[in-house]
């Protein structure tokens, strides 16, 4: 960004510039947006430092004592969020002049959802980009805490899994729903207990694996599950249960390979589950991406209303 007479210019460069900005303050570090970036340290450094000098002011400290963003450069990480999604909209919107959608749909998901039955996210893939379009479709798993937060600041303009905060910022389109219950592998204590009275008992006493991401609270014998683990993805609380050591939820669905080769077991399936409805998440644009909108077009299609929300609201 040039500054004449105090009026900025942004070309190709800047937006470059600016991208490697929002893609290491999102992961708070030089470093840690290596793989997103595919750039080496001393590029990534030498963009930052340019950008700093053509914009007049420091954006981060960064060093041996860590990383942290200065006030200016906060803002300027809200402006960049705002800049590249209005030109990703443009993109979009020049081409649908055209009546082609062009440009990029960065999609996130959360982890084992794809042998989800009702989730058929690869289907409306497949019908979109068997349509006369110029888009490239990019998917990327994300932690389930971090998904809402990824779509606001400008990651993906779609995020796909479950939401905690109900942001008035973003919109929120159910698709489909899944549900958990507890479980606790072969080689665990619980698992051949029989009769209510003793399983509860059971679970009381043992060592739970909590999400990082909010799930309805569960009592056994009167008291809380003792928390031991915390986990914020499906395949680590797996791990930990196939120790012996903890009990944990699991989605029905990703849980039944173990099921069926009896090496999990469902504690008390009447009692301890619960059910979690899915949304196609973005954000709230004051005009809408064409791109964006014909993609979510589909996936209500391709979901259809039945079985879309949760039977136990």
């Amino acid at each position: 960004m040039v500054y004449g007479n105090h009026k900025p210019v942004v070309g190709d460069t800047e937006l470059r510039l600016l991208h490697v900005f929002v893609t290491v303050a999102r992961h708070q570090g030089l470093a840690a947006a290596q793989n997103e970036l595919n750039l080496s340290l001393p590029t990534i450094s030498a963009h930052m430092a340019r950008l700093e000098s053509r914009l007049g002011v420091r954006l981060c400290e960064r060093g041996r004592s860590g990383f942290r963003m200065t006030s200016e450069g906060k803002r300027v990480y809200e402006l960049s969020l705002s800049l590249l999604g209005a030109v990703d909209d443009f993109v979009s919107n020049v081409g649908a002049l055209h009546n082609r959608l062009v440009g990029s749909l960065r999609i996130g998901i959360i982890d084992n959802i794809a042998n989800n039955p009702a989730c058929k996210i690869h289907e409306a893939i497949g019908r979109f980009d068997a349509m006369d379009n110029d888009v490239e479709i990019n998917v990327e798993m994300t932690a389930p805490n971090e998904l809402e937060r990824s779509v606001t600041d400008g990651r993906f303009n779609l995020g796909i899994g479950p939401a905690s905060k109900h942001l008035p910022s973003l919109d929120y389109q159910r698709l489909f729903y899944e549900r958990q219950q507890l479980y606790c592998a072969a080689n665990h204590e619980l698992f051949t207990i029989e009769g209510p009275d003793k399983i509860e008992q059971g679970v009381a006493r043992a060592r739970y694996v909590a999400h990082l991401f909010p799930i309805p609270e569960f009592n056994a014998a009167g008291r809380k599950l003792q928390t031991a683990a915390t986990s914020h993805t499906m395949e680590s609380v797996a791990v930990l249960l196939l120790s012996g050591r903890y009990i944990g939820f699991l989605p029905t669905h990703y849980a039944g390979y173990w099921e069926e080769k009896n090496q999990m077991r469902a504690l008390l399936p009447e009692r301890y589950y619960y059910e979690t409805d899915f949304f196609a998440i973005s954000r709230k644009h004051r005009q809408s991406s064409p791109l964006l909108a014909e993609f979510l077009r589909v996936l209500e299609e391709v979901h259809g209303q039945e079985g879309a929300a949760s039977p136990n609201p």
